[in-house]
C-alpha cells in the first residue's frame, strides 16, 4: 500500500488463508473499526490502514495453524486473540 504521502507499506506475513471468500470483508470490517475508534485529528488514517492490514494477516495466519481450510468466520474469530497479544 502507498499512502498519499509517498509512504509503502508491504505485508510480508500473509497467509493463503486470506484468499478464502469474505476476507476482504473481514479486512474492510478490521480498518473500519480501527478507524472508528479513533480520532482523525489525532491519528494518521494510512497508518492505522497498515496496523488493520496486518492484525488481518496475523489472524489469517492463527487461523490457518488452527484449521486446515479456514473460512473469513475463522479469521474473523482469530482478530480478537491478535488484539489482546498486542
Amino acid at each position: 500500500m502507498i499512502g498519499p504521502d509517498g509512504r509503502a507499506f508491504v505485508d510480508i506475513g500473509a497467509s493463503p488463508a486470506l484468499g478464502t471468500a469474505g476476507s476482504g470483508d473481514v479486512l474492510t470490517g478490521i480498518i473500519a473499526g480501527l478507524l472508528a475508534r479513533n480520532d482523525l485529528a489525532f491519528v494518521d488514517p494510512v497508518a492505522v490502514v497498515a496496523a488493520g492490514v496486518w492484525i488481518h494477516s496475523r489472524a489469517g495466519r492463527l487461523a490457518e495453524a488452527d484449521v486446515a481450510n479456514p473460512t473469513a468466520a475463522d479469521i474473523g474469530k482469530m482478530v480478537g486473540e491478535v488484539l489482546r497479544d498486542v
